[in-house]
């Protein structure tokens, strides 16, 4: 059970979300990450998310290759 407090958050958050979410596509892409970045004086070109991201997927493919051997 959650608390009221709880409950409150998970709205914001949702609502965040949603409105970061400008095609309603349930995921964020690299051009709505960009910008909420400039939104928050992060200024990123849509190629440098995309690598940004790209790296954190490779450094978790490997972490998880890791594991296994």
């Amino acid at each position: 059970m959650f608390t009221a407090g709880e409950l409150a958050a998970d709205t914001i958050i949702d609502d965040m979300f949603k409105e970061l979410d400008e095609d309603g596509g349930g995921t964020l892409d690299c051009g709505e990450i960009t910008a909420l970045f400039a939104k928050n004086g992060i200024h990123m070109t849509v190629e440098q998310v995309a690598n940004m991201f790209g790296e954190a997927n490779r450094k978790e493919a490997e972490t998880r290759y890791l594991k296994l051997i």
